[in-house]
């Protein structure tokens, strides 16, 4: 179905919803950071004639998420110049701005289809998590749920289908095509970066960091800790920090405020904070129960294997 286009003067085929956010409650939908704009339920489409040599392009302003349920289809990518096939169990995302076409090739295209925008969006967009292309998504109607919720028009349920969408997204699979090495990092890399995390206790890595380093989506970072640390990225951040926090309280005389500052933390409020979060206890209090221990509950030196 063409999103770009007015349906003013049309008759509204039936299975179609535009901006499904009733405007009261666009705000506190964006707070999750989704807001949709239109979806399709079980919408059929003659095949394009110009199928094979896509004509004129469109561009939506929205990211938009199709299952084809029947049929088979292209996808024609103005960008790359090139043509793409697919068929029903297939999904295709279309990121904002790109000139582009699809729909059905020889038979009907009967599509579930959901458009949507927001920060968290655009966050996975910049993460590589969402990419424009084609990817299977099976037998299964995987936007139904989210659509359902969205038909129901109340707050409690947009927010439900704005968590749904949130995990589908997350769950998505690389489009076809995609590079291993844009989704995974090779073996041996992370091996090498928690070697370079430990050296360097002067830097303050965060979650994005270490991705960056290995060229890699965060998601794809926490799927690689979790399969060889088992433990997410932020989680081993927090065990080597309150390793170096609980070395310098506890083997050396520092006062807690140069513990502080050699953490990197210039808010010496927000070095408590994060320390009693991570050990139970306060700086001072943990320093006087346990003098010339480093334990904390971390391990003297964080698994890598």
């Amino acid at each position: 179905m063409d999103f770009s286009t007015s349906l003013h003067g049309k008759k509204k085929p039936s299975g179609l919803s535009y901006a499904p956010v009733p405007p009261p409650f666009r705000e506190a939908l964006l707070k999750t950071g989704l807001l949709f704009h239109v979806y399709y339920e079980n919408i059929a489409s003659p095949p394009l004639v110009e199928a094979d040599a896509p004509g004129r392009l469109r561009t939506f302003p929205f990211f938009c998420l199709v299952q084809l349920l029947e049929g088979d289809a292209f996808f024609y990518d103005g960008e790359r110049h090139s043509t793409r096939y697919f068929s029903a169990g297939s999904g295709l995302l279309v990121a904002p701005g790109l000139p582009q076409r699809y729909g059905g090739r020889t038979r009907p295209f009967v599509e579930d289809s959901l458009c949507f925008s927001g920060p968290l969006a655009e966050l996975l967009a910049r993460q590589g998590l969402l990419r424009t292309g084609i990817f299977p998504l099976g037998g299964e109607r995987r936007l139904l749920p989210v659509i359902r919720a969205l038909q129901q028009g109340t707050l409690p349920a947009l927010l439900e289908a704005s968590a749904m969408l949130a995990q589908l997204l997350l769950r998505l699979p690389a489009p076809q095509g995609t590079p291993e090495t844009a989704r995974e990092p090779r073996p041996g890399r992370l091996d090498a970066l928690l070697a370079g995390v430990r050296e360097t206790p002067e830097r303050q890595w965060s979650v994005e960091e270490l991705a960056d380093y290995l060229n890699i989506s965060t998601n794809a970072l926490r799927r690689e800790f979790l399969a060889q640390l088992g433990m997410t990225p932020k989680h081993y951040l927090d065990q080597l920090w309150v390793r170096r926090a609980t070395e310098l309280l506890c083997l050396t005389q520092l006062p807690v405020l140069e513990v502080a500052r050699r953490l990197k933390c210039s808010d010496p409020y927000y070095f408590f904070r994060k320390f009693r979060k991570l050990t139970g206890t306060s700086p001072g209090q943990y320093r006087r129960q346990f003098p010339g221990w480093t334990g904390a509950g971390a391990p003297s030196d964080p698994p890598t294997t």
